[in-house]
């Protein structure tokens, strides 16, 4: 059994113990010994308050000694955990010379301007939520941290300039005593995450691609209302993937070692991953001396389920003139698509039904299609497809030739970053 919970990595089951220690703590501590409500109802007096307010304000004090011990060990548990990460990947450097002489574009990373760090993006692993994150940190504000949520998503990106500057081999330099994160991801579940967001999304600069037999995949020029594309499924990418042609080169499923090399020049001190992304950001801000609130305090499942839909809404506004002029599709079509791509990824469950959309096109503004999906999303509240059932999903159907080749492509990504490559489908 507890090889099985502790497959995924090593530093998994550390924070399965880590979180079942704080679990007992924290059922012990918040333990209210009340007898004040049974007494009172059956003698009527109410002798033992005293005893009942005393001990509430001998916990509340046990509380406040023992919450920053829980935090400062919980630190020293993701030191251990980042060290272990880093030893790892010197491991796999020394053994594939090639990885350290590999160049990358060293304006992937980027420094903060007033933050001591120094991030280099690789696209699908949590890059918008982190852009928030770093915009909504205010040094000076006595650890008030504003709803990374308020920055909508295709806002994270915008004025870029304020806040970090792209960096270069002098500027590097100048900044060697600045904490250096890498975020990565499983390379299937980014893959996925990179299908979804290009072809399924509302975005037809991706799906007018004319795709023939070998899985060449290029512009139309010939037919602009011919999108053969636009339906292209799972294996259709991870085959356009697997041939390996000049086309590949897209930062969105370029592997993750081509982009970020912690082989090369830059020695990152923080690894982190998507799948442990909130305690390696609370690590990171920690080492930055951000000392705030913590971001997460507003990202619930829900809040991020909700903050999804609106993306999603945001993209089909934009693009649905060029969506319209491009393939002849309709807005109600569209909308259906966005809500299909909602339920296939697990947002909206499975037992949703999406309301009839009979009014004129142009009732489908951004706000009511998004009050529309909110209401489905809050209406039903059954199944929703859980990361291993999406990804098996996905992976079912994949020709064993496809998926071998595309293992092989993203090996160094499995290997560098201890990604489970045992289980394929």
């Amino acid at each position: 059994m507890m090889r099985f919970l502790c497959r995924f990595s090593f530093s998994n089951c550390i924070w399965m113990i880590l979180i079942g220690a704080c679990m007992i703590m924290l059922i012990y501590l918040r333990m209210d010994i009340d007898i004040r409500t049974d007494i009172d109802e059956r003698n009527g007096i109410g002798v033992k308050k005293g005893i009942d307010i005393r001990f509430r304000k001998d916990k509340e004090e046990m509380m406040a000694l023992e919450v920053p011990k829980l935090q400062e060990y919980q630190h020293q548990i993701q030191t251990h955990i980042n060290e272990i990460r880093k030893e790892h990947i010197e491991k796999v450097c020394k053994e594939n010379p090639y990885l350290q002489h590999l160049k990358v574009d060293m304006k992937r990373n980027i420094a903060g301007l007033e933050i001591p760090f120094i991030w280099c993006r690789i696209p699908k692993t949590g890059t918008t939520t982190f852009y928030r994150i770093l915009k909504t940190i205010n040094m000076e504000s006595e650890a008030k941290m504003i709803n990374p949520y308020a920055i909508k998503g295709l806002d994270a990106r915008v004025d870029q300039e304020k806040y970090f500057q792209e960096l270069n081999t002098s500027l590097y330099k100048e900044i060697q005593n600045y904490t250096k994160i890498l975020i990565t991801r499983d390379p299937i579940s980014r893959l996925i995450s990179a299908y979804f967001d290009k072809f399924f999304s509302i975005k037809p600069q991706f799906w007018c691609l004319n795709r023939v037999k070998g899985f060449q995949m290029n512009r139309t020029q010939e037919s602009p209302r011919y999108c053969p594309a636009c339906n292209i499924t799972f294996t259709d990418f991870l085959g356009f993937i697997a041939n390996d042609t000049e086309d590949f080169d897209n930062i969105h499923w370029t592997p993750m070692y081509k982009l970020c090399n912690p082989c090369g020049l830059i020695q990152y001190d923080i690894i982190s991953y998507l799948e442990t992304y909130k305690q390696d950001v609370l690590y990171f801000l920690h080492e930055i001396n951000a000392h705030i609130e913590s971001p997460f305090k507003y990202m619930s499942d829900e809040e991020t389920d909700l903050d999804i839909i609106a993306r999603e809404v945001d993209i089909l506004t934009l693009n649905a003139n060029e969506a319209f002029e491009t393939c002849g599709y309709t807005m109600k079509y569209l909308i259906a698509r966005v809500f299909k791509g909602l339920v296939s990824k697990g947002v909206i469950s499975q037992d949703a039904l999406l309301p009839y959309l009979g009014e004129p096109d142009v009732y489908y503004t951004s706000e009511n299609i998004k009050h529309l999906l909110t209401n489905v999303y809050l209406s039903y509240k059954g199944y929703k497809v859980t990361h291993k059932q999406l990804r098996k999903n996905m992976l079912k159907d994949i020709p064993d030739k496809i998926l071998d080749r595309i293992f092989d492509i993203y090996k160094y990504d499995f290997e560098m970053f201890q990604f489970d490559t045992s289980i394929k489908k």
